[in-house]
């Protein structure tokens, strides 16, 4: 038996977005979970590079999102 790898039929991981303050766009955190492994993380808190604005934003738990594919709908 062979595992499918990722394009083959395999399921993708939803990924953790944050947004730009600046722009609204969303920012891939390049964090791959699942809403319910999210929900019983601990609250952090956490900055990282926006390549919409150039800036570096602060992003949290509450601030996060989990979506599936490369853009949040």
């Amino acid at each position: 038996m062979s595992v499918p790898r990722q394009g083959e039929g395999a399921a993708a991981m939803p990924k953790i977005f944050t947004t730009c303050l600046v722009t609204g766009q969303p920012i891939v955190t390049g964090i791959e979970i699942d809403e319910a492994s999210l929900a019983r993380l601990p609250e952090f808190a956490g900055k990282i590079f926006c390549p919409h604005c150039g800036a570096e934003h602060e992003w949290s738990k509450d601030t996060a999102r989990v979506a599936e594919g490369d853009k949040p709908s």
